[in-house]
């Protein structure tokens, strides 16, 4: 493999553990937009696409050429994305987090039965590394997270069709990842606010008045959280498997544990590092060629 070769492939990698990142610290937005306002998540979600629609004009001759598919795709995103944003906001994190996380295993399936693509030993050692490891950050040898409410049945949503979108879009012509993200941004804002109504306690509309600190994370969760997850992840998609995608965002499990215990009461204890090991451990056999075969989803 040459450098460039090499440096080419670590850039599909760099952008998943990047939109891992962002997933672990969804928090800070969340909860500060839920502190300031009830509905601010849904107005933010409609700064996405109102502040791309320049963009999206300029390469509305592009656009239009893609298929029902790809708005398919699109709509699905944006759907995973809301209600994984309402289950975070209203279930207990630790269950929606772990429900979320059976996405390498849903990936890996898609990927058997959409592209035909055979299941190695690499592949399933990685996930179960990666399921045990989140099943201990949770302590789930004394509650199992069996769904019983809305926000548990919204993390798992959200999760299959997250996935889902990976694979399909794996099958799709190769296109800029930008244009992927202006075909999800129009669906933001009616997804954020069908999960809204679905949520346990649907807010009333109230209004308010718009100081700095919430406007500013707004335009944050609009123009960070929002596009660069989806942005990062169909980047990433186009360029690996998505059960390898799938696999590499567990890192945002070590990363919401850290930054809770850096910017919150909470601590890290026995349970937590060595949950947080094996999730490492599990990219670490994800991103460890050990075999130059192709065929295996590895």
């Amino acid at each position: 493999m040459t450098e460039s070769s090499s440096s080419n492939a670590a850039w599909p990698i760099l952008a998943v553990l990047a939109t891992a990142l962002l997933w672990g610290t969804f928090w800070l937005p969340a909860r500060a937009l839920q502190v300031g306002a009830p509905w601010a998540t849904l107005y933010a979600s409609s700064f996405t696409f109102f502040a791309l629609v320049p963009l999206m004009v300029r390469r509305w001759s592009v656009i239009r050429e893609l298929g029902a598919v790809d708005w398919f795709i699109g709509v699905m995103m944006a759907f995973s994305v809301a209600a994984f944003s309402e289950a975070f906001v209203h279930g207990e994190v630790a269950k929606v987090i772990v429900l979320f996380y059976g996405a390498p295993a849903w990936a890996t399936v898609f990927e058997r039965l959409i592209i035909g693509t055979p299941i190695g030993p690499k592949r399933l050692a990685a996930i179960g590394l990666g399921v045990l490891g989140v099943l201990i950050v949770f302590g789930l040898g004394d509650v199992m997270p069996v769904p019983s409410t809305s926000s548990d049945w919204m993390a798992i949503f959200s999760s299959v069709t997250w996935t889902l979108s990976l694979t399909l879009l794996k099958k799709r012509p190769v296109r800029k990842s930008v244009d992927r993200l202006l075909v999800v941004s129009p669906f933001l804002l009616p997804a954020f606010a069908f999960m809204m109504m679905l949520s346990a306690a649907p807010p009333a509309m109230v209004v308010w008045d718009l100081d700095f600190e919430l406007s500013a994370w707004m335009l944050g969760f609009a123009l960070i959280w929002l596009t660069l997850i989806v942005f990062g992840t169909v980047y990433a998609a186009a360029r690996m498997s998505p059960g390898r995608v799938a696999i590499l965002m567990m890192f945002e499990v070590v990363v919401g544990l850290v930054s809770a215990a850096l910017l919150t009461q909470e601590t890290i204890g026995a349970r937590e590092l060595i949950g947080a090991v094996l999730v490492m451990s599990a990219g670490v056999v994800e991103l460890v060629r050990l075999t130059p075969s192709p065929n295996p989803i590895r």
